[in-house]
């Protein structure tokens, strides 16, 4: 298969503008309902590629973080250099030097938008809520205990160590976004409605679920001189082309963009914002052999990864917006090993092949979606494996909803990632390749694995859990369970009238809440 740069050829910027000027002509028609914002009003204008599950933060995802950023504050708070700032918490620290005992003070006379206290027993009860109803309960489920010490300080004890909790409780996490008592006890509530304590709260009344979020200032926010806009209004725009003409014409303010339009975007004179964040690939799920009995083998799984020529799809589909890669983090990211294990070579994938017995290949089904330009990285994979004689039966699924549910039920032997962490290999091994029902729905384990990560946690210092975490990476990408084949940045684009927008390594997703107007 011959691949292309999206952004080289004449005749795909054509088609992809026309098919963008007609979603935008629908869009106009979607945005110009309603009255005109009063004169003075100072409003923000947001694309977001996928709607809100709904507005329960334990029930969020990371393509609609920026709604929950508006309405919940963290305990912590990541900023764009990386650097961890209090929020919520107004201090954090370890007790004892095992990393096993965690303490956390809050700021005093917080009230959530619905007038109900920030107290440690709010604080605790959102725990216990994750723990029951998150898909990030796999994130908490060492906390053996929560005691409450006093109204303002509450004290986590670990079933075992865990050397980052800080950056558990920043907001790309998900964990430290708190929603009031009162909304806690009646959860049903957030299905339309904000309680977070966050400079921001929905206006049900001028939201459309799935379509238009509006949110307007949090009167009861603890620091209101950090509120911006007297308006927010996020508009989902699933179509990257869409999304980016919308930008361009001043209907909105500022996108989270992906590396089909990134060359559009700065052509245009567009603010890029942009820092390494996910590698694109496969996951193979079905490593014990459950539903296709050739992945059990390690063999199999190491031929699928010397199959796939990374250079030529880096080159092929992103030009300069990417490279290649064959690990789970990014490079400068904590566990990353320097040297690469696998290099392009289909003689030795094939001889795998025949020594784990299938010297004629096998057939394995492969699912995918095509968001930020997904499905054109997979397409790519499935024609290299087809080199070797593995016959893939590739489906991509359009509908989110559908893909999720496939994917924690484990019906999804190999299906197509755009994985990103910004954090300590620790916190991405309960996302990624522990008890993650999302990326380890077939439940796989490794003894090996496990005891790196175990043996790092108790270490208490960053610089020396890092020799552990290079080699836990350097097992993963041995074992053959992950297929990453390019390492993306992450892209954001912001029109003139916006300042603030800014990514970095250690805080890849650009925050709302740092948005202003520019001067």
């Amino acid at each position: 298969m011959t691949v292309h740069p999206t952004s080289s050829r004449p005749g795909t910027l054509w088609r992809l503008t026309a098919i963008g000027l007609v979603a935008l002509a629908l869009l106009a028609v979607g945005c110009s309902g309603g009255t005109a914002a009063p004169a003075g009003e100072k409003v923000l204008r947001l694309g977001m590629p996928a709607p809100a599950v709904n507005q329960d933060p334990a029930k969020a995802v990371t393509d609609s973080l920026w709604v929950t950023e508006l309405a919940y504050d963290p305990l912590i708070f990541r900023a764009s250099d990386g650097k961890l700032q209090p929020r919520l918490a107004e201090s954090w620290s370890y007790i004892g030097n095992n990393n096993t005992l965690f303490e956390i003070k809050l700021r005093a006379g917080v009230q959530f938008s619905d007038g109900t206290p920030l107290n440690a027993d709010v604080v605790k009860r959102n725990f216990e809520y994750y723990a029951e109803t998150s898909s990030a309960a796999s994130k908490i489920k060492m906390f053996s205990q929560l005691e409450v010490v006093n109204d303002l300080t509450l004290r986590i004890h670990l079933s075992e160590p865990h050397p980052a909790m800080p950056e558990l409780f920043t907001q790309a996490k998900f964990v430290g976004d708190l929603a009031s008592g009162d909304a806690l006890a009646k959860p049903d509530l957030m299905t339309t409605r904000t309680f977070g304590a966050g400079p921001y709260v929905l206006d049900p009344n001028a939201t459309v679920p799935k379509d238009t979020y509006t949110f307007v200032r949090n009167t009861r926010y603890w620091q209101p001189e950090a509120i911006h806009y007297d308006k927010v209004v996020v508009k989902v725009i699933a179509n990257a082309n869409t999304a980016l003409a919308a930008l361009k014409t001043g209907q909105i303010d500022a996108i989270q963009g992906d590396f089909t339009t990134a060359n559009a975007a700065k052509e245009a004179g567009l603010q890029v914002a942009s820092t390494p964040r996910q590698w694109f690939g496969v996951i193979i799920g079905d490593a014990n052999g459950t539903l296709v009995p050739a992945l059990k083998d390690v063999r199999v799984r190491q031929a699928l990864n010397y199959a796939v020529n990374r250079e030529k799809i880096a080159k092929g589909l992103l030009g300069d917006n990417g490279a290649p890669t064959e690990q789970i983090v990014m490079p400068g990211q904590s566990g990353h090993n320097a040297a690469n294990y696998y290099t392009y070579d289909p003689a030795k994938a094939k001889d795998l092949l025949r020594e784990a017995g299938y010297p004629d290949g096998f057939t394995m089904p492969v699912t995918t979606q095509n968001k930020r330009g997904l499905g054109l990285v997979v397409q790519a994979m499935v024609d290299d494996w087809k080199a070797v004689g593995v016959t893939v039966d590739l489906k991509t699924e359009a509908n989110d909803g559908t893909y999720s549910e496939a994917q924690t039920a484990a019906k999804l032997p190999v299906f197509g990632v755009s994985f990103g962490s910004d954090g300590e290999i620790h916190n991405l091994g309960t996302t990624l390749f522990q008890n993650s029902k999302t990326f380890n729905p077939f439940g796989i384990s490794d003894p090996a694995v496990d005891k790196l990560r175990s043996d790092a946690a108790a270490i208490p210092t960053v610089e020396g859990r890092e020799a552990l975490y290079q080699q836990l990476v350097r097992r993963l990408v041995e074992t053959g369970r992950y297929v990453p084949v390019v390492a993306v940045p992450i892209y954001y684009y912001a029109n003139d009238s916006v300042q603030g927008l800014a990514v970095s390594p250690s805080a890849q997703q650009a925050n709302p809440v740092d948005f202003m107007p520019a001067k």
